[in-house]
């Protein structure tokens, strides 16, 4: 960093540093997301056609509604946080209020009833994923944005995107330890109404108890958040206007093109995770288990790496090269395997471990990176349309993820339906007997396919301009130009 760079960001707003204890208790928010959407993305396609009999089609469908319905509703919620004026700010009243339906739905979700099928079970399903998905928006939309007001320092804001992705991951092995090793451990497991029902009741709570910390939390720390400078206006129009504001924004669409494509990526690969572990690679147990945690670890090990780099490099770039790597990581095993380039039994399992300790290193410091670069993202844009958006943005940004998630999970269902694999094999054992060819489909709709679209989702990142030094001088522009205003 050079020495103008420096004295132009100590004139910027929030100079003074969070301490360790207030980055990590606000971060814990993100137990509540490493938690909940991770767990329906692990788990729930696996549990709606294997154990509840759902179609891949109509499994996919309802996860893509579902998601597809709240995404569209995210930029709403965006704008509603944005606007509100209380006395307690515009983000907490939603973040306290949100976490209870939020855990709700999770624990109903993995409880259906035995004896629902036909449409009653595709209501309850698609109720349940709907109320729980909106819930959650109003929960982590204004999370989100709040940790874009925390800070307004330019490394700062990285090193607390890296605590956020740690607490995640965090909430990552807390879901994965309690599905794989506690509930459904066993050859059963997998298959067991009961062992989901209770895994989804203690996730719950454990999801309840991190939104509530994040949120009291938040509350100490309310000196920091931006308040509304105009009128409180909410409605269809106000949000039109400001939607299209957005849309002029080229740091925004460069990150909402990245993500939009990556997640499509993500979701296809998550949703496909446990058949292709099971009948593509043909993994036992504990070994599938183990996978995702070794996945975690290297997300988590690469936190102190990601706020290193972010320290010297630029976001953008730090951000390129690990999506980049990332995508590499997933495109390779899978034509390998059907080549027959790679080995049976351990050697298997360590070479597909090493693979996913150094997916999660690459992805950290893609994740890390681009969190915080929406939070510049929302400097530049006061800058240039004189008004703060944190919500909004982050809602264009969660809005590309959970539109690429259902889209991932639908592409997923309709994938398994197409190249034949059965439905409902906890009732029919038809895993024995699945063709060659339908096997070696499997593994290249999970793993070649995805990475394609995360590489071009990587791509799209070039359009984003926003380095250290110019993000110094959009602060002082404000700064200069309109002091900002606080809650008291």
């Amino acid at each position: 960093m050079t020495a103008e760079v420096a004295a132009i960001q100590d004139e910027a707003p929030s100079r003074q540093s969070l301490s360790f204890r207030d980055k990590a208790l606000f971060s814990a928010g993100d137990i509540v997301d490493g938690t909940i959407n991770f767990g329906i993305a692990i788990f729930i396609f696996y549990y709606l056609t294997a154990v509840c009999g759902l179609s891949g089609t109509v499994a996919g469908g309802l996860l893509a509604l579902s998601t597809v319905s709240d995404a569209i509703a995210d930029p709403l919620i965006g704008s509603i946080s944005d606007n509100t004026r209380t006395r307690y700010g515009r983000r907490l009243p939603y973040m306290l209020i949100a976490a209870f339906p939020t855990a709700l739905a999770f624990a109903l979700l993995f409880s259906i009833p035995t004896g629902l099928s036909g449409w009653p079970l595709w209501a309850y399903v698609g109720l349940t994923l709907l109320v729980g998905r909106l819930s959650m928006s109003f929960f982590f939309l204004p999370y989100a944005a709040a940790s874009a007001e925390l800070s307004a320092d330019y490394t700062e804001r990285s090193v607390l995107f890296a605590y956020r992705t740690f607490l995640n991951c965090v909430g990552n092995v807390i879901l994965l330890v309690l599905g794989y090793w506690v509930f459904m451990r066993g050859p059963e497991g997998l298959i067991s109404r009961v062992a989901y029902a209770k895994f989804g009741w203690t996730v719950g709570a454990i999801a309840l108890a991190a939104a509530l910390t994040t949120t009291f939390s938040t509350y100490t720390q309310r000196v920091r958040l931006r308040v509304s400078s105009a009128p409180s206006r909410i409605g269809l129009r106000q949000l039109t206007t400001e939607l299209a504001e957005v849309a002029r924004n080229a740091s925004f669409r460069s990150l909402f093109l990245c993500c939009l494509l990556f997640w499509v990526a993500l979701g296809m690969a998550a949703t496909l995770a446990i058949h292709a572990n099971l009948y593509f690679w043909h993994l036992p147990g504990d070994v599938i288990a183990t996978l995702p945690l070794v996945n975690i670890a290297g997300y988590a090990a690469a936190v102190p790496l990601s706020t290193w780099l972010l320290r010297w490099f630029e976001k953008r770039d730090v951000a390129l090269i690990g999506f980049a790597l990332m995508s590499g990581v997933q495109l390779l095993p899978a034509p390998m395997r059907i080549a027959g380039l790679l080995p049976d039994g351990e050697p298997l399992y360590i070479i597909l471990g090493v693979l996913a300790f150094l997916g999660g290193v690459a992805g950290t410091c893609g994740f890390v990176s681009c969190g915080s670069m929406m939070s510049d993202a929302v400097d530049e844009h006061e800058l240039l349309f004189g008004a703060r958006r944190e919500a909004l943005f982050f809602a264009g940004l969660l809005f590309s993820v959970k539109a690429a998630a259902g889209l991932g999970g639908l592409f997923s269902g309709m994938a398994l339906d197409l190249i034949g694999f059965p439905q409902n094999l906890a009732a029919t054992h038809a895993s024995m007997s699945l063709a060659p060819q339908v096997v070696s489909n499997l593994g290249l709709v999970q793993g070649p396919l995805p990475a394609v679209l995360g590489i071009a989702g990587a791509i799209a990142l070039l359009g984003y301009r926003i380095s250290r030094a110019e993000l110094a001088r959009i602060q002082r522009e404000i700064a200069i130009g309109r002091p900002a205003e606080r809650s008291p």
